[in-house]
């Protein structure tokens, strides 16, 4: 049961950048089956490509607070879209200028 989430995630208004889409499919233990289950999701869920002001706003993320490019580019995501970060990353969860919330894992 690691690792899964213990809350199920919201169904409308969902979306995600590009980076989670790769990230995610590029996990190198997914199964073929479970690369056919998330893309099936992701079917059904907005994929946000890298805009001009997603790339301004992941450099400003990149120099303050001195995260990994692909995290910058999704707090960018989120914060250029007006949208809640769900995250179970500490590091995260500690940035002032964008909407989270925590997401609960079974351990």
């Amino acid at each position: 049961m690691a690792g899964k989430i213990k809350n199920p995630l919201p169904t409308t208004n969902t979306g995600i950048s590009i980076i989670t889409e790769i990230e995610t499919l590029a996990y190198p233990l997914l199964t073929k089956k479970d690369e056919m289950q998330i893309k099936s999701i992701f079917e059904n869920i907005t994929i946000i490509p890298i805009s001009d002001d997603i790339k301004e706003q992941t450099i400003i993320y990149r120099k303050q607070h001195k995260i990994k490019l692909p995290d910058a580019i999704i707090c960018a995501t989120c914060y250029v879209m007006g949208a809640t970060l769900l995250t179970c990353d500490k590091q995260l969860l500690k940035l002032k200028n964008i909407t989270h919330q925590k997401i609960e894992l079974i351990s």
